[in-house]
C-alpha cells in the first residue's frame, strides 16, 4: 500500500509529493466470525455433524475418521469432549510477510501445495534432501548432465529379498539393501531443534550480492548428515506441536497429479520444455552404466543420434492420441472442454489445469494411450491411475490403503525401469507418501 507524503526542500516551498510504501497488516478476529457463525442454528448443525451425523463403521468418511484427529482428540480429552471445538487449518501460498512473521502458530495441519512446505515447516523441497517424508535418509543423485536431482531408489520400500534389488542395471546401477525410511514425528523433530536459536526476518541481514551457481546439496559428497542441521527457520513452532501425530499436509494430490501428467504426456508428446527423454537424459544413462542399448550414437559430423525408447510413438499415434482427446465426450459437471485444449496440427495439448490432468491420469489417459504404446507402458500407466482412484475415493478403507502402498512402491520400480533417471522429480517421488498422508489425514478432497 502507498501513502502520499510530502517533502520541503531548503527553501522552504513544498517539493513533489511521493508516494512511498509502508507496511501495512490487518487482522480479521477469529472470535467474531465464530460468533456469527453460531448464531445460525443451520451452520451450527454443520458445525457438528461430525460428531452427531457421522457414521462411524471404521472406514475414512471424514477428516474425524482419520488418525490424526482421533491422536489429537485423545491427547487433548477436555477439548474433544465438547463437539462444537473448532479445529483450524491453515492454508497458505508461501506468502510471507514482508518476510519478518515472527508470530507462532498452534495448528492441527495445514493445506498448502509441496512448494510451500518450505515456508511452512522449514524444511527444504529442493536439493539433496527435498523430500521430507525422507528426510536425511532421501535417495537423490545428481545428473550432471541435466543439471538437477533424480530421486529415484523406490526399491528400498519393497522387501528385502525381492528380485528388483539385484537388478542394478536396470534401476540406476546400486544394489539397495537399505529398510525404507521411517517418517520423523513432530516430537523428534522439537527434540532435535531444542537447542538451536534462529534469528527471524531480513531487517539486520546484509543484501546477498552473489549467485551461487550450485548449493552445498549439490556436491559430489554424499555422507549421511546429521538430520537437525537440515531444518531452517519454521512458520509456526508451538509446544502443541510435539503432541500432535502429525502437523501438516504436505501433499496436494491434484498438484502431484499435475506434474505426473505433465511429465507423462510431455515425454509421450515430445512436449518443448517437457521432455523427460533428450540427450541429456541418455548421458545420464552413460554417466550410471545402465540401460546400454539407449546410449546415443555419435555420427560422422559430431551429432548425436538417439535410438527410440520403448514408450516412443510414431507422428501417426500422436495423431490418434490427439484424435482421441478431441472427440470425446464427459457428462457435465465432469470435467471442462479438454477438445478446446487439444491441437491436432502440434499434436500437442494446451493450457490444461489441475483438474484436466485430474481426469486424464485417473481415466482419459489409460484409454488413449492403449492403442499407441506398448502392452509394458499402458499397464504401469494403468495400475498408476488405479491406485489415484484408490487414493482419491469418497470413502477409504485404511488396510486397502496400506496395500496401496505396496501397489505405489512396485508400480514406481517398473517405472524406473521404463522411463529415464530425469523423469523422476521429487513431484514423482511423492506418490510413494501420499497412502500414509491419506491415512494420517484423510480425505484427499478435504
Amino acid at each position: 500500500m502507498n501513502r502520499n507524503t510530502e517533502d520541503v526542500n531548503e527553501d522552504g516551498y513544498e517539493a513533489q509529493s511521493r508516494k512511498k510504501p509502508i507496511n501495512i497488516l490487518r487482522h480479521f478476529s477469529l472470535i467474531l466470525r465464530f460468533q456469527r457463525l453460531c448464531m445460525s442454528s443451520k451452520t451450527v448443525e454443520s458445525m457438528t455433524c461430525h460428531h452427531d451425523q457421522r457414521t462411524d463403521d471404521g472406514l475414512l468418511r471424514h477428516l474425524a475418521d482419520s488418525l490424526g484427529w482421533k491422536s489429537f482428540d485423545s491427547k487433548f480429552p477436555s477439548f474433544a469432549s465438547d463437539p462444537r471445538s473448532v479445529r483450524l487449518g491453515l492454508t497458505s501460498d508461501g506468502f510471507s510477510p514482508y518476510k519478518i512473521m515472527r508470530t507462532s502458530y498452534t495448528l492441527l495441519w495445514t493445506i498448502n501445495d509441496f512448494p510451500t512446505y518450505v515456508n511452512l515447516s522449514g524444511w527444504s523441497t529442493k536439493g539433496r534432501y527435498a523430500c521430507p517424508c525422507c528426510a536425511a535418509q532421501t535417495c537423490s543423485k545428481w545428473l550432471y548432465n541435466g543439471n538437477k536431482f533424480s530421486y529415484m531408489g523406490h526399491y528400498r520400500w519393497l522387501d528385502g529379498n525381492h528380485r528388483f534389488k539385484f537388478q542394478r542395471t536396470l534401476f540406476d546401477s546400486t544394489e539397495e539393501f537399505k529398510e525404507a525410511p521411517e517418517q520423523t514425528i513432530g516430537s523428534e523433530i522439537l527434540f532435535m531443534l531444542k537447542d538451536i536459536n534462529f534469528n527471524y526476518g531480513t531487517m539486520n541481514q546484509p543484501p546477498n550480492t552473489q549467485t551461487k551457481r550450485r548449493s552445498s546439496d549439490e556436491s559430489e559428497e554424499e555422507g549421511d548428515p546429521n538430520e537437525a542441521d537440515l531444518w531452517k527457520k519454521i512458520f509456526f513452532l508451538s509446544c502443541l506441536i510435539g503432541s500432535i501425530t502429525f502437523y501438516y499436509t504436505i501433499l496436494m494430490s491434484c498438484i502431484l497429479r499435475k506434474m505426473f501428467g505433465e511429465n507423462i504426456i510431455g515425454t509421450i508428446l515430445n512436449v518443448d520444455g517437457k521432455l523427460k527423454d533428450n540427450l541429456q537424459s541418455r548421458l545420464a544413462l552413460v554417466d550410471m552404466g545402465i540401460r546400454r542399448d539407449l546410449y546415443p550414437q555419435v555420427l560422422l559430423n559430431g551429432k548425436y543420434r538417439l535410438s527410440p525408447s520403448i514408450f516412443a510413438i510414431l507422428k501417426e499415434e500422436k495423431e490418434v492420441f490427439c484424435m482421441v482427446l478431441k472427440d470425446i465426450k464427459v457428462p457435465d459437471v465432469y470435467a471442462s472442454n479438454i477438445s478446446r485444449c487439444v491441437s491436432l496440427k502440434d499434436r500437442r495439448l494446451y493450457s490444461l489445469k489441475s483438474h484436466d490432468y485430474h481426469i486424464l491420469m485417473q481415466d482419459l489417459l489409460p484409454v488413449t494411450l492403449r492403442c499407441c504404446m506398448s502392452k509394458k507402458v499402458t499397464s504401469c500407466i494403468i495400475e498408476l491411475s488405479n491406485i489415484m482412484k484408490a487414493i482419491c475415493g469418497k470413502v477409504l478403507n485404511v488396510e486397502e490403503l496400506k496395500k496401496v502402498q505396496d501397489r505405489a512402491t512396485l508400480t514406481l520400480c517398473n517405472l524406473e525401469k521404463i522411463f529415464s533417471p530425469s523423469f523422476f522429480t521429487i513431484m514423482v517421488h511423492l506418490l510413494i507418501h501420499i497412502p500414509r498422508e491419506a491415512i494420517l489425514g484423510g480425505l484427499i478432497f478435504y
